[in-house]
């Protein structure tokens, strides 16, 4: 089966943490990903390319300075291409602009070191998603605003430099609001939870939120207990509370979620609170099926 790209983000985590050292295998093999477009594909067989695979390589050419190994110039052009007339990107070419698509061009740019073309309209086009009534971002023109989106849509003004903007600044007591309302306290420890998620992606989600607009949590430990407590026997984490299946991006969420924590007031390394070692035998397995 080929390798996955998504595959690498749990395992860089744990490296940027110190708590991993091996490079992934997939690394050194690249530049197989790339298309002729300019793109990047997630996997060997696909017939197209995305932008969030796109975004993924070039963190990872970041991280390893792996210049002669992928055509820069040729990734750059094609997430350009991407752009829309309303300023905002599409997955790929003739499709219409996201949130979550542009906020994986303006990373592809950071990691390219590259300026974002026509950033102040950028930033307009994803402040035009926010919902005052709700006070969150929706992915589309025309959507409902929701969790996952509102991340988004803070992670994209990040990129652009302006999260201490007044725009930022104006949405975050509705936000903080939010997370407040979100909040779950139980016997195995905090979380956020939101319905239509998944628990572990929601919380992550919210964590994100709070990073951002600098919603102080007040008992980081309980967030990190409860996190820990969703990792499974086998080293993965579960998506939610039944405990039934654990899956990769449930636990990249749960890696992330705990990078977060670990940066906030009270925070600490949380080598102490999961299984590393199972984890990443939970990473080996899953690259071979």
């Amino acid at each position: 089966m080929a390798k996955v790209i998504a595959f690498v983000l749990p395992i860089l985590l744990l490296i940027q943490c110190a708590l991993a050292q091996e490079r992934p295998s997939i690394v050194p093999s690249l530049h197989r990903y790339q298309a002729h477009n300019g793109g990047f594909k997630l996997s060997e067989g696909d017939s197209t390319t995305s932008i969030e695979a796109t975004s993924e390589a070039l963190f990872l050419h970041a991280l390893y300075g792996l210049q002669s190994k992928i055509n820069l110039e040729g990734a750059l052009r094609h997430v350009q291409s991407l752009e829309n007339g309303d300023y905002g990107y599409g997955s790929n070419n003739g499709f219409p602009s996201d949130l979550e698509s542009t906020k994986f061009a303006l990373l592809s740019y950071h990691n390219l070191k590259a300026p974002t073309p026509n950033s102040v309209n950028v930033a307009g086009y994803i402040q035009s998603l926010f919902h005052s009534d709700t006070n969150m971002f929706g992915n589309r023109a025309g959507t409902k605003g929701d969790l996952k989106s509102t991340a988004n849509g803070l992670q994209a003004l990040k990129l652009l430099n302006i999260q201490e903007g007044a725009f930022v600044k104006k949405i975050s007591s509705g936000l903080h609001q939010t997370l407040k309302r979100l909040q779950k306290d139980t016997a195995e420890g905090s979380y956020f939870s939101d319905a239509g998620l998944p628990t572990i992606s929601a919380n992550y989600y919210a964590l994100v939120i709070a990073s951002v607009t600098g919603y102080e949590i007040q008992n980081v430990g309980k967030f990190v207990s409860y996190i820990a407590s969703q990792q499974s026997k086998d080293g993965g984490f579960y998506a939610d509370n039944s405990k039934k299946t654990t899956s990769l991006e449930a636990s990249a969420h749960a890696i992330a979620s705990l990078h977060i924590l670990k940066n906030m007031k009270g925070g600490s390394n949380f080598a102490d609170k999961i299984n590393i070692d199972s984890f990443i035998s939970y990473l080996d397995e899953v690259q071979r099926t």
